[in-house]
């Protein structure tokens, strides 16, 4: 489990005030709070960094190379950070390959044992992803943020994984593509995704990437070499001809370097940072993405989501999600209990409680974990405060009204 430690950068000042200041980044990590209070931020920088870690993995980047030159703040840049950083900026990143800490103004890794690291695919879904859909021929668009090129292109080439139809988690709709065009068909309609409401521009693009990453890696098929440069390619074919050129080494020691070589390139795991997933979406189509990225995120040992929301829906509909899990193990060989809990939370969208992490932000700077029930998020948190504040003010426009009689 990777964790991450944030004080004085960008909207976070203090940070999480328990735990040491360390958040951990579970199997599932949901970040909530006020716009400008910090969650994109927190995923962001976590996506950075285990970004970096998978690159020094990988022999890429050199771990001595982010100390000199500000290279850690200039490749922060990337999501837009590299303004966040402050004289007191504080950060640490406990990895399963590497230990980062930035602090007085200089970057620092430690490797660690590399025998629990799972080689991931990292994507960022990022808000901005309904222009992709919106917009035919959005890859002419220039001075695009960063990240949504790089979620553009893992888009188009998932469009062209689509064969036939894609049934989609939100209406009952489904995705076809000809010519490389998406299109929402429904029971009596087939309409162009750029014409489609703003709930499907939205979902689509991030259902579509997620989909395929999480179900190609789940199959064994390996999407790595989409992020090889040639030169990448280049010493990678020369580390292998070194190791099957080399007379003095006997052919079980072959075997197991090829074997640590394959490590190091091979993806293992999904990690599927998403911002807003909620996004133009009605409740109950809200749980059909969330399902849809819960289902994806327990495909592969290993996979992490992170989702960053402003929607109450989406920790009621994991709430319900956990107790189906926690059903699910009382209930045993019942099979008659196990079909009728998937009939209202798919078992495949059903998640442990201890996979689970929830993390409050203010508009002060600091971070809260939200707290627990029997395993369940509180209902005590600031989403659910803010209808009840919508209750109190009703109330107190009745007491108005019923002074006016």
């Amino acid at each position: 489990m990777n964790k991450i430690r944030i004080r004085n950068f960008g909207p976070i000042r203090e940070g999480l005030e328990e735990n040491g200041g360390w958040i951990e980044l579970k199997k599932l990590t949901i970040l909530t709070g006020n716009q400008g209070s910090g969650k994109s931020t927190v995923a962001k920088l976590a996506s950075t960094l285990a970004w970096i870690e998978k690159r020094m993995v990988k022999g890429v980047m050199k771990p001595d190379w982010l100390n000199t030159h500000n290279r850690f703040v200039k490749h922060c840049s990337y999501h837009n950070l590299s303004g966040y950083f402050k004289k007191d900026t504080e950060i640490g990143f406990e990895g399963n390959a590497y230990r980062f800490t930035f602090k007085d103004g200089r970057f620092e890794s430690r490797p660690v044992s590399t025998n629990a690291y799972l080689l991931p695919k990292i994507m960022y879904v990022p808000a901005e992803r309904n222009f992709l859909a919106a917009v035919e021929q959005a890859q002419q668009a220039k001075y695009l943020p960063s990240p949504l090129v790089t979620f553009q292109d893992e888009y188009r080439r998932a469009l062209k994984s689509v064969k036939g139809t894609l049934g989609l988690p939100i209406t009952g709709a489904a995705l076809t593509v000809a010519n490389g065009v998406p299109y929402i068909k429904g029971e009596d309609y087939e309409i162009r995704l750029s014409q489609a409401s703003s709930g499907f521009q939205s979902t689509v693009p991030m259902f579509l990437v997620s989909h395929d990453l999480a179900n190609t890696i789940s199959k064994g098929a390996d999407p790595s070499m989409r992020e090889f440069s040639s030169a990448e390619m280049k010493k990678l074919r020369k580390d292998i001809e070194r190791i099957l050129l080399n007379d003095s080494l006997a052919e079980e020691v072959k075997q197991e370097s090829l074997r640590v070589l394959s490590s190091k390139i091979k993806i293992d795991c999904f990690v599927n940072v998403v911002e807003e997933p909620e996004q133009n979406l009605y409740p109950t189509s809200q749980r059909g993405m969330l399902n849809a990225l819960l289902n994806h995120v327990n495909m592969t040992d290993g996979n992490r989501l992170i989702i960053t929301t402003h929607s109450p829906y989406v920790i009621h509909y994991l709430t319900l999600a956990i107790k189906a899990k926690q059903i699910i193990a009382k209930a045993g060989q019942d099979s008659g209990i196990t079909d009728a809990v998937n009939e209202l939370v798919p078992l495949d969208s059903a998640i442990d409680a201890s996979d689970c992490a929830i993390y409050e932000l203010d508009d002060n700077g600091t971070i809260a974990a939200l707290e627990r029930y029997q395993g369940l998020p509180s209902d005590e948190n600031e989403l659910n405060n803010h209808l009840a504040v919508f209750n109190t003010l009703f109330s107190q426009l009745l007491d108005l009204e019923d002074r006016c009689r």
